[in-house]
């Protein structure tokens, strides 16, 4: 029995000192690091354009039915250019539809509103522009476009009296918001 024990005091010796001695020489390895992001604007600013997709891209209509030519989109998507056909009549709207796509593969994006400016002499008198603004606050996910077209109305308000026709040039912007997806 004292030989049992002098034995089992004897394990506990070494274990007690294997436990010190493997103690006395571990160490800690530790990583640190910096992780650092930042946002892809061209990403995004290249990506969010006027739809030109079939079905999707913009339309121009005249209340009396006169022949319109279609509007373009500019290379970059991010310009549509239009020509009403001559308004002669109190009342005659022209109307242009567009859609907005979200081509951006890294962020959702959420659309302003729409605003209109007229320029030239007298512009405000024979003519009202109106966006619908019907896609403020709209949400485009990446790689989406609208479900349905938004609209800029043209108007004319008074007669126009001359020998020639005069023009006025119409600049509607939009802001789109990028998001985290």
């Amino acid at each position: 029995m004292k030989n049992n024990r002098t034995v089992k005091t004897g394990m506990l010796v070494a274990i007690a000192f294997l436990a010190v001695g493997f103690a006395a020489v571990t160490t800690t390895l530790n990583i640190n690091g910096t992780a650092t992001i930042g946002s892809n604007s061209d990403e995004f600013d290249s990506n969010v354009v006027f739809s030109t997709a079939e079905g999707k891209a913009p339309t121009l209509a005249d209340s009396a039915s006169k022949e319109v030519t279609a509007p373009t989109v500019s290379a970059d998507g991010k310009t549509i250019t239009f020509q009403t056909p001559v308004m002669d009549t109190i009342g005659e709207t022209v109307t242009l539809s567009y859609n907005v796509t979200n081509n951006s593969s890294e962020y959702n994006a959420t659309l302003g509103s729409m605003t209109c400016n007229v320029e030239g002499t007298d512009a405000a008198d024979y003519i009202l522009v109106t966006p619908a603004d019907g896609f403020k606050d709209t949400k485009v996910a990446a790689g989406a476009t609208t479900a349905t077209a938004d609209k800029v109305e043209v108007k004319m308000l008074k007669s126009y009296v001359g020998d020639e026709n005069t023009s006025f040039t119409i600049k509607c912007s939009m802001t789109a918001t990028a998001e985290a997806k």
